[in-house]
């Protein structure tokens, strides 16, 4: 059921699990917040989200010099000394606040007229300008379409001159396209050349308004001394937490990175954003407004980098009981649970012993560390080591020999169909060498959005509602809609997002489990 879509950034392999779920139970995910639960996150909404119809209407304009104003507002954060949050206003002509006690800029998304300072000095304005009514000032607003507009409102202390504080700045679209702005050179990228060009276009005391742009990388954020606000105008990317949480930004996104945050950007397309960045005082707690325009029911992926699994992250269970052989001590740590699937990792180490009488279910696991062999009841051996995939079927009986300690993720399967006697009694390994990139079979590109995201596959193994195997893909990005199936998938390589309806995404790279529920909706990138 889940909707979504994907962006592949690097070429990605993953070994992945499908089942058909019936359509029933909520899904219980383990919570994963591995750092600082102080940590600080970003914001960033589409531009959806200041549509006309998503503005609340405050109602006709006081005392108006011409026309019936009628004013529409949203907010999106509150901060400290920053506020931010959107703006609409139809034809008419009125006064500004009175000798203004904060300083707002803004970028006109759509509209066109004038603002006029008390020495009658005429400011005209149209879409895509970028303005900013200073501290002190005061004036006259003529709108002569209808406007609307993202806007940032800074509290602070610093005065502007007198002649300053008078003006009202307009920066036209026109003096901040690509070709207008100055090279910064590379940032220091883990993927591609993350190639930056910038311009300042205004700045007094604690802020600074400008035009950045980016080629495609990723690199990280440590600690921004600043808080920022920026409405991206062209290209696409991902802003990535530092617990693993992201938001997708493309043209018309707002977004507020504030002081203090952490993370990564990947920048999937060429960028470019006009930005307001401000130094803030370390004070006060951030108020996000609540974004959420899909239906509450979504479903969301869950996705959890290599470190959630780790040996220092699992829980002790104790040592086996009855061992036929050595002390061997049981981890475990849960992630996933809804339905007809559970999933989690599993670790244990040196010993023998017997495993479940007659599984009522059907287990499938990614060795990830160790080594040793499963014997079935006949006395067959399958020998198993690191990156090996490994079937237990619904009825299986046997036992474990653990040679070097194992630390398995696994997916556990509750289904009715009943496999044959023979089948029931096998053990099923697929060695890692049989899914490499080059035992794949093309599948051709999917349509996507950018990119080829060429994908290849191998099925492995196949019953009833299940199926295993391994799949591949080249960087794009493309969607995918109410998911038939719940997909567990471990990555092997590769890197990407995976972004939900309402706009969350999870970074993914080598090691990530992942769990796509049936009825997922989304993007891949």
């Amino acid at each position: 059921g889940w909707s979504g879509r994907w962006d592949v950034l690097e070429t990605m392999r993953k070994v992945y699990m499908a089942v058909q779920e019936p359509d029933e139970g909520e899904a219980k995910v383990e919570t994963h917040r591995d750092v600082n639960e102080e940590s600080v996150e970003c914001v960033s909404v589409p531009d959806s989200y200041f549509f006309w119809e998503r503005l609340s209407c405050k109602g006709p304009r006081k005392n108006p010099d011409r026309g019936s104003p009628v004013e529409y507002t949203r907010p999106l954060y509150k901060r400290s000394a920053t506020a931010v949050g959107s703006w609409g206003c139809t034809e008419g002509a009125f006064a500004g606040s009175a000798n203004r006690p904060t300083t707002e800029i803004f970028l006109v998304v759509e509209g066109a007229g004038n603002l006029t300072d008390l020495d009658g000095t005429v400011h005209s304005w149209r879409a895509g300008d970028l303005v900013v009514l200073p501290k002190g000032w005061s004036g006259q607003w003529d709108v002569h379409q209808p406007i609307r507009k993202i806007w940032a409102v800074i509290s602070h202390d610093e005065a502007l001159s007198i002649e300053a504080s008078r003006r009202v700045f307009v920066g036209r679209a026109e003096d901040f396209v690509l070709s207008k702005l100055s090279s910064d050179g590379p940032r220091k990228a883990d993927w591609g050349d993350a190639i930056c060009s910038s311009k300042e276009l205004w700045e007094f005391g604690p802020m600074e308004l400008g035009a950045w742009a980016c080629t495609p990388g990723g690199f990280q954020v440590v600690n921004r001394p600043t808080t920022e606000v920026f409405v991206v105008l062209e290209g696409s990317g991902f802003l990535t937490n530092l617990d693993g949480t992201a938001r997708r930004f493309g043209p018309g996104s707002t977004v507020v990175l504030p002081k203090g945050w952490s993370g990564r950007w990947d920048v999937l397309e060429t960028m470019r954003k006009v930005y307001m960045a401000v130094q803030e005082p370390d004070e006060g707690e951030a108020k996000v407004e609540t974004h959420r325009d899909v239906n509450e029911e979504s479903v969301e992926c869950v996705s959890v980098p290599d470190s959630y699994f780790f040996w220092e992250r699992l829980s002790c269970k104790g040592p086996r009981k009855n061992p036929d052989r050595g002390s061997p001590v049981e981890y475990t740590r849960p992630l996933y649970k809804r339905s007809a699937t559970a999933v989690g990792s599993w670790g244990c180490t040196e010993g023998a012993f017997a495993g479940s009488a007659n599984r009522p279910t059907t287990e499938i696991f990614l060795v990830v560390e160790g080594a040793g062999n499963l014997t079935d009841l006949d006395g067959t051996v399958h020998s198993w080591r690191a990156g090996d995939l490994v079937v237990l079927p619904k009825g299986w009986s046997g036992q474990w020999d653990v040679h070097q300690p194992i630390r398995k993720i696994w997916a556990v399967i509750s289904h009715d169909e009943a496999l044959s006697i023979e089948a029931s009694r096998r053990v099923f390994v697929g060695r890692a060498e049989d899914f490499v990139l080059s035992k794949l079979s093309s599948d051709g590109p999917r349509k996507a959005d950018w990119g080829d995201a060429i994908c290849s596959s191998k099925e492995l193994w196949e019953f009833g509602p299940m199926e295993l195997g391994a799949w591949a893909c080249t960087p794009g990005g493309f969607q995918v809609v109410n998911r038939p199936t719940t997909e567990v998938f471990v990555v092997l390589e590769g890197s990407g997002f995976l972004t939900n309806l309402d706009g969350t995404a999870r970074r993914f790279g080598p090691g990530s489990t992942v769990v796509l529920p049936k009825g997922w909706s989304g993007r891949w990138d």
